[in-house]
C-alpha cells in the first residue's frame, strides 16, 4: 500500500504544476520542487491539525472554482445543447464500443474492468479510505458514508467529463496543440480557463489555479500523514516500545518530511509517462492491483496460506514494476496515433495562419482510433493504462491460488472461519466450526481506538 500511495501522491503533486507553469511561466522542474517542499514543510511541522483545517478550506475553493468555470463556459458557447452538438459532430461521443482491445482505452471492456478494479481497491483497502471508515462508531454508519462517497464520486466524474466536453466545444475547430499554444495536452485546461476569463474576469485564472492546488495539497498532506502513521504504527513502534512521546512525535514528523522528498521524485517520474490520466492509472493502478489481489486471496480463498499470499504479492509487484518501467522508457512510436484527429479549420480566423496540419471538421464524425496490436515485449508495455491493474491483480491471485492448491492440505489446518463470510465457509466446508466472533460495533470501536492512538502521535 505504501508503494501505491507514494506513486499516487507523485501524480497528485505533478497535476497542479502544469497549470501553475502555464499561468506563471515557471518551468515544470521549479514548480515541482517549490510545491513539494511547501506541502512537505507545513505537513511535517503542523501535523494532523494542519491537514484538517487546510482540507476544509481547499475543498470549498475547489468546488467553487469548478462550478464557476462550468457555468461561464457553458454560457459562452450557447448552452448544454450546443456543447453536446459540437462533441457529437466532432466524433467525441462514442458510448457503445464493444470491440475488445486491451491496448485502447475507448472500449467498454477496458474501461469497465480497469475502473472497477481501481476504484473498488481504493475504497475497500486503501489506508486513507479505511481510516475514515473505522473512525465512525458503527458498521452501519461506515456503510452509509461509503454510499455518500459513491454518490459524490459519480457526481464529480460527470462534472469532469462534461468539463472535457466543454473544452473540446471551445477548441473544436482550432486544436491548440497544432498552433503550439501548449506543449502538452494536459495544459489545455489552463489554456481554456485563461481564454474564457481573460476579458471579463481576468482574476479567475488565479482562482482556477488555486482550485487545482487546493485539491492537490489536500490529498498530499493527508497522504503524507497517512504514510508516516503507517510506517510508525506497523514497523517502528514495535521496534521502539519504550521510546518517549517527544521522540516518537519527532520521528513521525521526520518520516513525513522524508516521504515528501520521495513524492517529489515520483512527480518527476510521472512527468515522463504520457498524460496525467495515463500516469495515474499506471503508477497507481499497477501497484494497487497486487494489494487488492492479496485481500481477495484472504477473503475468498481460505486454502491459500501465508506462503501463497506472499509469493502472489511479490510476483504481482514484480509485474507492476516491470510494466511501469517498460511503459516509461519504451513508449509508443510517434508514427502511431492512438487519439482522435482534430480540426484546424478556423485557426486562420483566430490569428494562427498557415496551420495546415489537421482534419476537416466535417470528417471528424466518422473518425475512429486505429486498431493497435504491438509485438514482443511491447504487447505488455503498451497495454492501456486502464488494463494494467487487471493484469497485476490477476497475476497476484493466480500465483497465490496455484501455490495454495499445491499446499492445500497443510493450509486447511490453519483456516480461521471467523475471518470469512458464511458463504465462503459453506463452499469450503468449514461452516460447522464455531468461534467466538466480535460484533461489528466492537470491531469498529477497537479500530477507532487504534486510529485515535495513531493520530495522537501527531498532535
Amino acid at each position: 500500500m505504501t508503494l501505491s500511495r507514494l506513486a499516487s501522491l507523485g501524480i497528485v503533486l505533478f497535476s497542479p504544476v502544469l497549470a501553475f507553469g502555464v499561468a506563471t511561466g515557471m518551468t515544470t522542474t521549479t514548480c515541482i520542487l517549490l510545491t513539494g517542499l511547501i506541502v512537505t514543510i507545513y505537513t511535517s511541522i503542523g501535523g494532523l491539525k494542519a491537514v484538517i483545517w487546510t482540507d476544509v478550506v481547499q475543498f470549498s475553493l475547489m468546488l467553487a472554482g469548478l462550478i464557476a468555470i462550468l457555468v461561464k463556459g457553458t454560457n459562452d458557447i450557447g448552452g448544454v445543447g450546443e456543447v453536446l452538438e459540437r462533441n457529437s459532430r466532432g466524433g467525441r461521443i462514442e458510448l457503445f464500443n464493444f470491440d475488445f482491445n486491451p491496448y485502447l482505452s475507448n472500449n467498454i471492456w477496458t474501461v469497465v474492468l480497469g475502473t472497477s478494479f481501481v476504484y473498488t481497491a481504493c475504497y475497500s483497502i486503501d489506508q486513507l479510505a479505511v481510516q475514515r471508515s473505522i473512525s465512525l462508531p458503527s458498521i452501519r454508519k461506515a456503510k452509509r458514508a461509503l454510499y455518500w462517497v459513491l454518490f459524490g464520486m459519480v457526481l464529480i466524474h460527470f462534472l469532469v467529463i462534461y468539463f472535457g466536453m466543454l473544452i473540446y466545444a471551445n477548441f473544436y475547430k482550432c486544436d491548440p496543440t497544432k498552433t503550439k499554444q501548449i506543449s502538452r495536452i494536459d495544459e489545455i485546461v489552463t489554456l481554456y480557463v485563461s481564454e474564457i476569463f481573460k476579458s471579463s474576469q481576468p482574476g479567475m485564472l488565479g482562482l482556477f489555479v488555486t482550485c487545482i492546488f487546493s485539491a492537490s495539497l489536500s490529498t498530499l498532506s493527508s497522504g503524507l500523514n497517512a504514510i508516516a502513521a503507517l510506517i510508525w504504527e506497523d514497523w517502528l513502534k514495535s521496534l521502539l516500545p519504550n521510546i518517549r512521546t517527544k521522540w516518537a512525535r519527532f520521528i513521525t514528523k521526520f518520516i513525513s518530511a522524508l516521504t515528501g522528498l520521495i513524492v517529489i521524485g515520483a512527480a518527476f517520474l510521472a512527468m515522463n509517462i504520457g498524460t496525467i490520466f495515463e500516469a495515474s492509472f499506471i503508477l497507481v493502478g499497477a501497484p494497487i492491483g497486487p494489494l487488492f489481489g492479496l485481500f481477495v486471496l484472504g477473503v475468498f480463498f481460505p486454502f491459500v496460506d501465508a506462503s501463497g499470499a506472499l509469493f502472489g504479492l511479490i510476483f504481482g509487484q514484480v509485474i507492476s514494476v516491470w510494466i511501469t518501467l517498460g511503459a516509461s522508457f519504451n513508449k509508443i512510436g510517434k508514427g502511431v496515433q492512438l487519439i482522435l484527429p482534430a480540426s484546424t479549420d478556423d485557426c486562420d480566423k483566430l490569428g494562427f495562419p498557415n496551420i495546415t496540419e489537421g482534419t476537416s471538421f466535417e470528417q471528424l464524425k466518422y473518425s475512429r482510433i486505429p486498431n493497435y496490436s504491438p509485438n514482443k515485449l511491447n504487447a505488455l508495455y503498451h497495454l492501456s493504462p486502464l488494463f494494467v491493474p487487471v493484469i497485476t491483480f490477476s497475476a497476484t491471485v493466480l500465483t497465490g491460488v496455484l501455490i495454495g492448491a499445491i499446499f492445500e492440505r497443510r493450509a486447511k489446518s490453519k483456516i480461521r472461519p471467523e475471518l470469512h463470510c458464511k458463504l465462503v465457509n459453506i463452499i469450503y466446508g468449514v461452516s460447522g466450526v464455531k468461534e467466538k466472533l466480535l460484533s461489528n460495533n466492537e470491531i469498529c470501536r477497537q479500530d477507532k481506538n487504534a486510529k485515535l492512538s495513531i493520530e495522537l502521535e501527531f498532535l
